[in-house]
């Protein structure tokens, strides 16, 4: 974590902080079904391409870039800049920016995420609660299906009613309704037994305002709404994070919009985001305004021959200069 330190003499201590948060670690890639190398950046046709160059080193390297385009221009930031570049983002968080978090180490007024959003400024996300379904059967001879009881039978079912459900309630002006994706199923032991045990494996997304409990009760409602009677089951929960959203009417996202169509010359669309950043632990722990707002399409982040366009890389690297000499202004 880096700071760039606050002026001398009057007025020092006084400016107002803006953190800048991003993730430096990176999903893994498949080197064989690239068509380069995806460790080894290539320029080609205006776009860089590179495992992590939209998700989201881009947007972190704009946001280094912008402060020498500032000084270049012979203007200096109207705010302390503090830079929290972390790991773990890819795996929920815990070891990066959750940690700073803990640690008391996440302070200021506001904080940009240059995640990769088309450089429109995201507002919104969701939660998620990751883990398997344990369902325990009753094993049997395989050619006497019925004398047993099929924990992958069973299984088969839940993953049927989990898999794109309605969980019903509202929907989310921004991130529509919760949503449920089954992603891995194992088990049974032989061929030739009844299977004893059985692993549904599932990422719900949530919207913001729900809690641990309530979204491991909504599992279990869709679960049991599968009419499969008794069935012996448990839930291990993996991995779960609170959704977080501040208003878009709130007078950093605003500043952060003008900033953008300053440079690009259009309207700033606001959006919401389907998954997870680390914004969530500065909104949701830290009670801090935070944008997510960053140069290449969400598209690209996790694909085979990832890119970001350089078009979007200068936009980005000039609207943050322009955010960095107004913060605590107004004015872009």
């Amino acid at each position: 974590m880096a700071r760039i330190p606050r002026p001398k003499g009057p007025g020092a201590g006084v400016r107002p902080t803006l953190i800048v948060n991003g993730h430096t670690d990176v999903v893994p890639a498949v080197a064989e079904r690239w068509s380069r190398d995806p460790f080894h950046p290539a320029l080609v046709d205006g776009r860089l391409y590179g495992r992590g160059s939209a998700d989201m080193k881009g947007g972190l390297a704009a946001a280094i870039c912008a402060l020498a385009t500032l000084e270049s221009a012979g203007y200096e930031p109207a705010c302390d800049l503090v830079f929290q570049f972390v790991a773990d983002e890819e795996r929920g968080g815990a070891l990066g920016t959750r940690a700073l978090s803990e640690s008391g180490l996440i302070q200021g007024d506001a904080c940009l995420v240059p995640e990769p959003t088309s450089l429109a400024v995201c507002v919104a996300e969701r939660g998620l609660l990751q883990g398997e379904i344990l369902i325990k059967g009753r094993p049997a001879h395989g050619s006497r299906p019925r004398e047993g009881v099929s924990a992958v039978e069973l299984g088969a079912q839940i993953a049927l009613a989990l898999h794109a459900a309605d969980f019903g309630g509202p929907e989310h002006s921004l991130l529509g309704k919760p949503t449920a994706n089954v992603g891995t199923f194992h088990g049974g032991s032989a061929l030739n037994v009844v299977a004893e045990q059985a692993r549904v494996g599932f990422d719900r997304r949530l919207l913001p305002g729900m809690g641990l409990r309530e979204a491991i009760d909504g599992l279990r409602r869709q679960v049991e709404s599968a009419g499969l009677g008794t069935v012996d089951y448990e839930i291990d929960v993996q991995d779960f994070g609170e959704g977080s959203e501040m208003s878009a009417e709130h007078p950093f996202a605003e500043l952060v919009r003008r900033c953008i169509s300053a440079v690009t010359g259009t309207a700033t669309p606001t959006i919401g985001m389907t998954f997870t950043t680390d914004a969530r632990f500065v909104r949701n722990q830290g009670g801090i305004p935070a944008v997510v707002c960053g140069p290449g399409d969400i598209a690209q982040a996790h694909g085979i021959d990832e890119w970001v366009a350089v078009s979007q890389l200068v936009a980005a690297t000039a609207a943050y200069a322009g955010l960095y000499r107004s913060f605590g202004t107004g004015s872009p």
